[in-house]
């Protein structure tokens, strides 16, 4: 009856692991490279494997004054595997998973125009603790929009932020990051570090200060909470009744 009853809850952790892997796919790099960073699924990490849900309020972009032309601009926000470095992707969730914007802001680009004023939410499918990389990091890009004054859209500044802290977990609270001149290829830095250096070299390759806060987000997986997926299936070996916090997507609340 044990042995049973362990092949029944191994028997549904494999379906739960093929359900993930087809809806969100493998965290692998953007550009069509072959380094997968997240390995094989194995059956007794289904859920642990299992993308994170982050909501990142984006406050403000501060400072910036005539540092930026009169224009439209847009924040894009995705995740590097390293600072400088290529961006990541869930192969089965698509590029919308993978790079959030905000909406368009104007700036008038005068002395006294202090900065840009988001105040909105994106969302991200962040690595689950278990493939996490100290290296990982949010990487913010300030593109200028198409004008009169501009003849095509453009990235004029741009920030990174790690993404995890040291015990793997994702950085949760309101930060704020400095935003270097220039578009990210301009530029051959690799380490936060490098950010620093380039600050110290002089103001003119500061932007502003972009303040934002990131929280994590439940995640619910084919109906049901992530802690109770985990005993769904041995409860209805045992024939238990299900926990009334077992609540199905659409009666869940809205995180």
């Amino acid at each position: 009856a044990i042995r049973q009853g362990r092949e029944e809850v191994e028997k549904g952790m494999r379906k739960q692991s093929e359900r993930l892997r087809k809806d969100a796919g493998v965290l692998e790099v953007d550009k069509g490279g072959s380094l997968l960073l997240l390995s094989s699924w194995k059956m007794s990490a289904a859920l642990s494997r299992a993308p994170q849900p982050i909501k990142i309020q984006l406050r403000s972009l501060r400072g910036a004054k005539d540092r930026l032309q009169r224009g439209h601009y847009v924040l894009l926000v995705s995740m590097v595997e390293r600072v400088g470095g290529q961006k990541l992707k869930w192969s089965g969730a698509g590029t919308d998973h993978c790079v959030a914007r905000s909406r368009p802001k104007q700036h008038l680009g005068r002395f006294f125009d202090l900065g840009l004023s988001f105040e909105e939410h994106i969302f991200l499918l962040a690595p689950p603790r278990v493939d996490a990389r100290p290296g990982m990091c949010l990487q913010f890009e300030l593109v200028q929009c198409k004008s009169r004054l501009v003849n095509e859209d453009r990235c004029v500044g741009w920030a990174v932020f790690p993404l995890f802290g040291t015990q793997r977990e994702v950085l949760d609270g309101k930060f704020k990051t400095p935003l270097l001149r220039g578009a990210v290829e301009s530029w051959s830095l690799d380490q936060h570090r490098g950010v620093e250096l380039a600050l110290r070299q002089g103001l003119q390759n500061w932007i502003g200060n972009l303040y934002f806060r990131v929280s994590t987000m439940s995640r619910y997986v084919h109906g049901s909470k992530e802690r109770a997926l985990r005993l769904q299936h041995t409860s209805d070996l045992l024939g238990f009744e299900r926990a009334p916090d077992e609540l199905s997507v659409s009666q869940a609340p809205k995180p």
